[in-house]
């Protein structure tokens, strides 16, 4: 089977003969490993142990060669059932936490044991990661949110002909560096021409290509790790979890001598690992597709990168609630909450302000605390002396709900009657009332203005995910307009929802 074949969003099994890392493949034992989303089990028909003793209750990796000649390295396996039938043969079963899938061109591999120098190619003496090129990857819907197409189609009205055209530059591949990590990113696709009996039909598919802007070989974890940035930032942008459909990598390559720039892969591979979550059919329905930020997504992706300490918290937050839906007030204290954070992180708070104004006077404080109070009581005193309070929750949020654009402000927070800086308080104290209630869970006389009843708590929630999501794209970089453009038609549902006081 070919490797493309191998995806992380279909299950398979593969039979192949496996074998330690200090055993040669021929006293490898036979088995078959069984991958699924949600688990992968090695399944083993003998036993590396004929006693079933301790010793390879874990083994950190275990090779395999397919029986489609592809290698195979298993990471992290550990032994969770074994049976031993006399007569009869023993069956043994390991959990693995992820592996690898090699494609190796072995006519190129030089050496007497060709399986071991292509494994030692790619993992090295040492047994490490591999080292590679770059990683391609693709997500579930990626090519809906792309929004672009390379076929066409062309008419012959005088020969009542037509045919399809697939055309590349057409469709406009694009690289974009991410300065911070001196790596690209390629966005393109591929064409599959599928057949269903004698039925042929033309399918598209877009991909991202991470790679060194050097060209020089990088570990996969480091690949891996910036995949998964570029994949929480495309869940965000699309509002809806997504799960990787592949991740493959490229150990080595022969260039063509006649074709300048092109080239044959000698050794690539596919990664796989458990993914948590149930995977989402649907496409979203986002306005706020790539095709719509192409022109801003280089600016997206390095205001992302030289942000993302500050605004990991607050998307993974975000996004948890998109993949374990909770009770709606839970949801809605981790949106005040994310509000407080962004808040904290990235408007200027007057506390630094503070401290400068009232340096002097500190000074002066601290001085007669030494000259005139006793001396077990001076640490009490100066403690208090040089503590300044952070600002509180209600008016935080109260900024923050000022630094909304008018037309959102007019329809999930404006009340009839009422100035806007008021209705920003009037909001602010609710929240903070519902946040401070359902966190200590007492006395519910102690806050009168909280938020009440399920549809109340719902439709709070969908306006602040709203609001966090205008703060962070502002962060991101993207234009006013195209947010506006966005977000505005999603608060009109908002419009007179909030209950009267």
């Amino acid at each position: 089977m070919k490797l493309d074949k191998y995806n992380l969003h279909e299950d398979f099994d593969v039979l192949a003969i496996w074998f330690r890392e200090d055993q040669e493949m021929k006293d490898g034992i036979r088995g078959i490993l069984h991958y699924k989303s949600q688990s992968i089990i090695l399944e083993l028909f003998d036993s590396f142990s004929e006693s079933f003793d301790d010793t390879f209750q874990h083994l950190n990796r275990i090779y395999g060669f397919s029986q489609d000649g592809k290698l195979l390295a298993l990471e992290g396996c550990y032994r969770v059932k074994g049976t031993d039938s006399i007569p009869g043969f023993s069956i043994d079963s390991y959990s693995v936490n992820e592996f690898y899938i090699l494609d190796v061109n072995f006519n190129k591999i030089e050496g007497n044991d060709v399986i071991r120098t292509a494994l030692n190619k790619v993992f090295g003496d040492f047994k490490k990661d591999p080292m590679v090129e770059s990683i391609r990857f693709s997500v579930n819907h990626l090519h809906t949110w792309i929004d672009k197409t390379s076929i066409s189609t062309l008419v012959f009205p005088q020969e009542n002909k037509g045919a399809v055209q697939f055309d590349l530059d057409k469709y406009g591949e694009r690289t974009f560096n991410i300065h911070s990590e001196n790596l690209s990113i390629l966005e393109a696709i591929t064409l599959n021409r599928n057949k269903s009996n004698s039925t042929y039909s033309l399918e598209e598919k877009s991909y991202l290509k991470v790679f060194e802007n050097s060209g020089e070989m990088r570990n996969f974890r480091s690949f891996f790790q910036n995949a998964l940035y570029i994949k929480k930032l495309l869940e965000f942008l699309n509002g809806i979890p997504l799960h990787f459909d592949y991740l493959e990598f490229l150990c080595e390559k022969e260039t063509i001598p006649e074709h300048a720039g092109k080239f044959y892969p000698l050794i690539r591979g596919r990664y796989f690992f458990r993914q948590i979550g149930e995977r989402i059919t649907t496409a979203p329905k986002s306005a706020l597709t790539f095709h719509a930020i192409e022109g801003e997504f280089e600016s997206i992706l390095n205001s992302w990168y030289l942000k993302k300490e500050k605004l990991s918290f607050i998307l993974d937050s975000y996004l948890n609630d998109l993949y374990l839906p909770y009770y709606v007030e839970t949801q809605l204290l981790n949106s005040i909450r994310n509000l407080e954070i962004y808040y904290r992180n990235f408007i200027n708070d007057s506390i630094e302000q503070k401290k400068e104004e009232l340096r002097e006077d500190q000074q002066l404080l601290t001085d007669y605390v030494n000259e005139n109070v006793s001396q077990q009581n001076k640490e009490h005193f100066n403690a208090n002396i040089n503590f300044i309070g952070e600002d509180s929750l209600q008016k935080k949020l109260s900024h923050l709900f000022r630094q909304l654009p008018d037309k959102i402000f007019e329809s999930c927070i404006k009340k009839e009657g009422k100035s806007p800086s008021k209705s920003s308080s009037s909001l602010a104290r609710s929240l903070t009332q519902t946040r401070n209630f359902h966190t200590h869970g007492y006395k519910p006389e102690l806050y009168p203005d909280r938020i009440q009843g399920a549809q109340n708590l719902f439709t709070t929630n969908e306006k602040l995910k709203l609001f966090q999501r205008y703060f962070i794209y502002k962060e991101l970089g993207i234009s006013e307009d195209i947010i506006l453009k966005v977000l505005i038609p999603e608060t009109y549902e908002f419009q007179d929802t909030f209950p009267a006081e």
